[in-house]
């Protein structure tokens, strides 16, 4: 199973939470990073998640300043990195990627709409995919179901929702996650999404060393909140917590899909 840990950056300028030291945002980002890669992930994801409450969509600022913090992550490490950008920022994190080096983002709302505490969240598969366009490269896409802190307005059953987020809408790889930040994901919805899509499906929130093994019909999962000193997010890695469940993963075993999506997300 491919174990993916994310790196929950401090709060970036413009933010609610900027505490005006930037050099401080970038040396906890690298930090984070390395305990990650310490622990055997076999690649990270590097979120604005502290940067709530969120705008749907990012500004100039905030792309400038990930820029810059991507960047310097990728440049420490070994391994593949991805970016993340909230609210519904995948076009934003797309360039991102592009200009420092990452692999691959995460797409709160590629496909369908949602409604969330910031608003309406609509489809950006079409703005994405043109970002990759006009800079003549591609980075992989990882789209999530119903995503968490939302709920789905358009009427349609599950499996269509993860039919065309893989199908119509061309993302390289879908995430099952729970109602919010690391709740537990549902097992049965991993189950029909996994039914309804060719594509590799990963489980984004609430896993633990305990619980795992109720999703090793994944291909991957995104772990943020269980690597975090105490299991509370806002905390530095804590690289035996990372160990611990990055054992319980790989005794799983490989999902079917786990070539494929490693691929996709540039990870060897």
């Amino acid at each position: 199973m491919l174990v993916i840990g994310v790196v929950h950056l401090l709060p970036l300028p413009g933010s609610y939470g900027w505490g005006g030291d930037f050099d401080a945002v970038i040396e906890r980002a690298v930090k984070d990073a390395k305990a990650l890669e310490k622990g055997g992930v076999d690649a990270i994801i590097i979120e604005n998640f502290m940067d709530y409450p969120f705008p749907i969509r990012v500004d100039y600022v905030t792309v400038a300043a990930a820029t810059r913090v991507v960047t310097e992550v990728v440049r420490s490490l070994e391994l593949s990195a991805g970016v993340s950008l909230l609210r519904n920022s995948a076009p934003e994190a797309i360039a991102v990627a592009l200009a420092s080096g990452a692999k691959f983002v995460r797409s709160n709302q590629w496909c369908w709409t949602s409604d969330a505490p910031e608003g309406l969240l609509t489809p950006v598969a079409r703005e994405g995919l043109e970002v990759m366009r006009r800079w003549g490269a591609k980075v992989g896409v990882v789209a999530d179901v119903r995503v968490k802190h939302a709920a789905p307005i358009s009427g349609r059953d599950l499996c269509d929702e993860a039919r065309d987020l893989g199908g119509r809408c061309r993302a390289d790889a879908l995430a099952v996650s729970g109602a919010a930040t690391g709740s537990e994901a549902d097992p049965r919805q991993l189950e029909v999404v996994k039914t309804c899509t060719p594509k590799p499906v990963l489980v984004a929130s609430g896993i633990t060393p305990e619980n795992v093994v109720r999703f090793a019909s994944a291909d991957g999962v995104i772990v943020g909140t269980y690597f975090k000193e105490g299991g509370v997010t806002e905390n530095p890695v804590d690289v035996h917590r990372v160990r611990k469940l990055v054992d319980a993963a790989k005794r799983l075993g490989s999902g079917e899909r786990e070539e494929v999506l490693r691929r996709a997300l540039g990870i060897s």
